[in-house]
């Protein structure tokens, strides 16, 4: 490239480093900022922090490497035209580059969507919905591999990718590796649609208040804002080989961090309910709805299914407010028992039924009779109760 520089238009010697600079120390400290107040919010409020908070923690540290890569980037003339850029310097810059793919690009990216899939493994026990999001995890590491491999292999030897001044230095052909970087892309892009769109459907069959509903898709679908700036990235990377003047936007990598970091603050917003519930009317309990939680009927087998008692359990305290559907189930089903009792009109009988190894006791409350046909030995093993309502009480 530098061979090239009195084929250039001649042009004033300005700079754009400022807007980049800026542009990125802006996107780096927000993104910075929300994974603290995530961990914050895991850790101490909600105390349910795991895995994906970790991985989402070294995407965090590559997004700081990247920036600071860029300050070394803007030391050594970025954002300047390349005939202003010392040829020392501009293979300075060619390397921070080089690093800078490898760190955020490859790195930083797969540990962002391997964060999301774990996080999103919250949501539900379905079968089908943890199959693809395993996938997906496989999918995003294998992509990123590849995508590290084509900078690591792209010149022989490997210094050659980013000093052109290397004698005898092979290296495959420019268009063959934009071609391998638009496949990269368009892989990043369709997971960001994925991460953003599978919780849809989920969210919105969960038994919270619509308003609480409402703002989890809205905050998971700022990962749509990601989507726009990878296609803008593409753009960029389709007139690569024609553009001779690279370092004065640096627009691949400028596009390419801010789609990073845009995705590490769409990924972590969903986790700050609990700070911004009170301010959002994002309250604490929900009407009971006919749906269930994950699907038809879901609430009503509730204390009766041990996968969901299970999956209470690990919800407990949950950062999107999952904790809200026990309460509320319970809230539901206790005042229904109340107004049952209270309702003159809404007489029956109550059974609970003792089975053990060697008999059965049936007792019947109510005001009817107790009738015991052999005392239990051996241990309880199962004890149900059941609700026996007359039809004129509901006729």
């Amino acid at each position: 490239m530098d061979t090239e520089k009195g084929n250039l238009p001649q042009v004033a010697d300005d700079s754009h480093l400022g807007i980049i600079l800026g542009i990125q120390t802006a996107l780096t400290a927000l993104s910075v900022t929300v994974i603290c107040l995530r961990l914050y919010v895991r850790m101490k409020i909600v105390r349910s922090s795991g895995s994906d908070d970790w991985t989402m923690t070294i995407a965090a540290l590559c997004s700081i490497g990247g920036w600071i890569l860029y300050v070394y980037k803007g030391c050594h003339g970025v954002g300047h035209h390349i005939q202003y850029i010392d040829p020392l310097d501009s293979i300075k810059i060619n390397q921070a580059t080089f690093w800078q793919c490898i760190i955020c690009s490859s790195a930083g990216i797969a540990f962002l969507k391997i964060s999301i899939a774990l996080n999103l493994l919250r949501f539900s026990p379905a079968r089908w919905y943890a199959i693809s999001l395993w996938l997906s995890i496989g999918f995003v590491s294998a992509y990123s591999f590849m995508a590290s491999m084509t900078f690591f292999l792209h010149c022989r030897p490997m210094k050659a990718h980013w000093d052109y001044q290397i004698e005898g230095a092979k290296c495959y052909s420019v268009h063959l590796f934009i071609v391998f970087a638009l496949i990269n892309t368009s892989f990043n892009i369709f997971t960001d649609v994925l991460f953003a769109t599978i919780p849809i459907p989920i969210v919105w069959n969960l038994q919270m208040r619509r308003r609480v509903r409402l703002y989890l898709i809205g905050v998971f679908s700022l990962g749509y804002i990601a989507v726009g700036m990878g296609v803008v990235k593409a753009v960029f990377q389709l007139a690569f080989a024609t553009n001779m003047d690279a370092s004065y936007d640096d627009s691949i990598l400028f596009w390419a961090l801010a789609q990073f970091n845009t995705g590490i603050i769409a990924a972590c917003v969903p986790s700050l309910r609990p700070l911004v519930g009170k301010v959002l009317k994002l309250s604490e309990y929900t009407e009971s709805r006919s749906r269930g939680v994950y699907g038809s009927g879901a609430a009503d087998r509730w204390p009766s299914s041990r996968n969901s008692r299970r999956l209470w359990s690990a919800h407990r305290g949950d950062q999107y407010a999952l904790e809200e559907l026990h309460s509320s189930d319970r809230s539901t089903r206790k005042d229904s028992n109340e107004a049952q009792s209270n309702n003159p009109a809404a007489y029956g009988s109550t059974a609970t039924v003792i089975a053990s190894g060697e008999g059965k006791r049936f007792e019947e409350e109510g005001g009817g009779r107790v009738d015991e046909r052999q005392r239990t030995r051996g241990g309880i093993l199962k004890t149900t109760q059941c609700t026996v309502v007359s039809a004129r009480a509901v006729g």
